[in-house]
C-alpha cells in the first residue's frame, strides 16, 4: 500500500528546505535519521510508493515557487493539477513577536492562502492555530489569541472550514528555554482551558468552522470539539482518491489521533528551523531568537 509522506512535524521544511525536498523528489529517495536511535534509513519517493504529501508550515512562499514538482504524483487516471495529492497544515497564529519572531505577516499568510486554494482547493487545507500560549507580564495575564477572529474570517472567506487548536505542551526543554529568557509562562487551569476553548468555538461557529483538538484529550468532552487526526487516512483517501492505511501511528503521542505516515524531516542541526519560536518542542534557533527578539522587543505583549 502506498504511504503518506509528512514534511514535516519535526521542522518547517517547507519554509527552509524546499530545495532539499525538490532534489529528493528528483532522485525519488531520501535518507531519514530516526530521532530516537539515530539510525538512517532510505525512504522511497517513487510515485508507485507515495500516496501523497502532508505539508506543515507557517510560510508556503517557497512551496508556491516549486509546487509543480508534485505533479508526478497525480494518479494516471486524473489530469488536473487540482488533484495533486497534497494536504496543507497552514499554521497561522496571532502576531506576538516574542513567541514567533520571524513568522510572516498576516497579509503574507492571507496572500499565500489565496494561492494555495487556487492550486488545489479549500478542502486541501487545515488551518492550525497552534499552540495557544498564556503568560504574565507585571502580574497581568496575556495570551496569543488576539487575532484569532480576523484569521478565522479570512480563512473562512477562502473556503477553509477546518481548524486545529492545541494548548502548548511544556516539555522540560521548553520550560528551560522560557526561563532562560525570563518569559513568565502561565499554565492555565482546566477550567480556564475549557472557558477559552468555548470562546473559540463561538467564533468558529460564526465562520462555520469545525474545530479539532490536537493532543488535548481533556477538550473532547466539550460539545463541538472533535478529535484531531492531523494525518487522517480516511479523509485523505477520499481527497486523493486512493486507498490508505487507517492504522494508528504508533510513533506519536498517546493522545494523537493520526494514522500512519512517514516523516522525512529532522530535529538535528541539519534541519535547523529559523523561525526561532519560543515555545517550539523541536529545534528552534537560539541565535535567531536572541538576535531578533531580545534586541527589538522589550515586552512580551508587544507585537
Amino acid at each position: 500500500m502506498k504511504q503518506i509522506i509528512s514534511f514535516s512535524r519535526r521542522t518547517d521544511g517547507i519554509a527552509f528546505y524546499m530545495n532539499r525536498l525538490e532534489r529528493a523528489i528528483e532522485k525519488e529517495v531520501i535518507n531519514v535519521r530516526n530521532p530516537i536511535n539515530k539510525k538512517v534509513s532510505k525512504v522511497s519517493l517513487k510515485p508507485r510508493d507515495v500516496a501523497g504529501f502532508v505539508l506543515w508550515s507557517k510560510d508556503f512562499h517557497n512551496f508556491l515557487k516549486k509546487w509543480d514538482i508534485f505533479s508526478k504524483y497525480i494518479p494516471s487516471t486524473l489530469s488536473s493539477n487540482k488533484m495533486i495529492p497534497v494536504y496543507f497544515h497552514f499554521t497561522r497564529n496571532s502576531i506576538v513577536k516574542v513567541l514567533e519572531p520571524l513568522a510572516p505577516s498576516l497579509e503574507k499568510s492571507f496572500s499565500q492562502l489565496d494561492e494555495l486554494t487556487k492550486i488545489t482547493s479549500p478542502d486541501h487545507i487545515m488551518w492550525r492555530f497552534d499552540p495557544i500560549v498564556f503568560w504574565k507580564e507585571d502580574g497581568v495575564l496575556f495570551n496569543n489569541l488576539s487575532d484569532f477572529k480576523e484569521i478565522a474570517s479570512y480563512f473562512a472567506d477562502a473556503g477553509v472550514r477546518r481548524c486545529t487548536i492545541s494548548f502548548v505542551t511544556y516539555y522540560a526543554k521548553v520550560e528551560r528555554r522560557m526561563k532562560k529568557y525570563s518569559f513568565d509562562y502561565y499554565k492555565p487551569t482546566l477550567k480556564e482551558i475549557i472557558k477559552t476553548t468555548k470562546e473559540l468555538i463561538e467564533i468558529g461557529n460564526q465562520y462555520k468552522f469545525k474545530i479539532y483538538a490536537c493532543c488535548n484529550p481533556e477538550l473532547l468532552k466539550i460539545p463541538q470539539i472533535f478529535q484531531a487526526h492531523c494525518i487522517d487516512g480516511n479523509y485523505l483517501s477520499t481527497l486523493w482518491k486512493v486507498k490508505l492505511s487507517l492504522a494508528k501511528d504508533s510513533g506519536q503521542r498517546e493522545a494523537c489521533g493520526c494514522t500512519k505516515s512517514r516523516d522525512i524531516g529532522g530535529y538535528d542541526k541539519e534541519w535547523e528551523c529559523y523561525h526561532g519560536c519560543l515555545y517550539c518542542y523541536a529545534n528552534p534557533s537560539y541565535k535567531t531568537y536572541e538576535k531578533t527578539v531580545l534586541k527589538n522587543y522589550a515586552s512580551p505583549a508587544k507585537k
